[in-house]
């Protein structure tokens, strides 16, 4: 489901939600809408406002307090991207250290964290050869990072997309992996995926 976010992201600020999407969300009495994407997250908390609260997945589940991964022997090493809708936009402080704990990886903040990877939205499709430079020295470390593997997570998906360009363009040329944090994280031996009673408009694609 889209939250008009490309559409802000093109300069043209939306007072609410797109109408294909209202339904999604008005008629749900929920105490608030969970984002796993901090730029959908960001634009679905202004467009919510004051109606639902939008929280982002991972602030969530560090607050609910997730069961470390056990990893016995891995020599993996993750390094932390922050996204800039996540610090800057929503406003939440950055991952919670006790859900990058529970991924079992030892982990580190990527060097310049809370700096923007060069996607920006559209910034990467606007201004590509910016977006280009401005990846070259955000992804650099990695071409020298150790572990075994290289994980690099964020929380965002375009800034997924984005660091998965800088091997797929030559700006890192040794083998790395690009996760959502919350992909790290052991779902337990009892998960499933419980569809919730949605209106039938919501349930629709369109």
């Amino acid at each position: 489901m889209r939250g008009g976010s490309w559409l802000t992201h093109l300069g043209q600020l939306l007072p609410t939600l797109p109408p294909f999407a209202l339904p999604a969300f008005l008629p749900l009495e929920v105490e608030a809408v969970v984002s796993n994407s901090s730029g959908c997250g960001y634009a679905l908390g202004k467009a919510l406002a004051p109606d639902r609260p939008v929280r982002d997945v991972l602030a969530l589940l560090g607050e609910l307090g997730p069961v470390r991964r056990e990893r016995h022997g891995s020599t993996a090493r993750l390094y932390v991207d922050l996204p800039c809708h996540l610090v800057h936009g929503q406003k939440v402080a950055g991952i919670p250290a006790n859900v990058l704990d529970a991924t079992g990886h030892r982990w580190e903040l990527a060097p310049n964290a809370r700096d923007c990877c060069g996607s920006g939205g559209v910034y990467n499709i606007q201004k590509p050869e910016n977006a280009r430079a401005i990846l070259a020295g955000k992804s650099a470390f990695l071409n020298a990072a150790e572990g075994a593997p290289v994980i690099l997570g964020t929380a965002n998906h375009v800034c997924m997309m984005q660091w998965h360009s800088a091997g797929a363009t030559g700006l890192v040329t040794r083998s790395y992996e690009v996760k959502h944090i919350i992909q790290l994280l052991d779902p337990g031996a009892d998960f499933a995926i419980r569809r919730s009673a949605l209106p039938s408009s919501a349930n629709s694609k369109t």
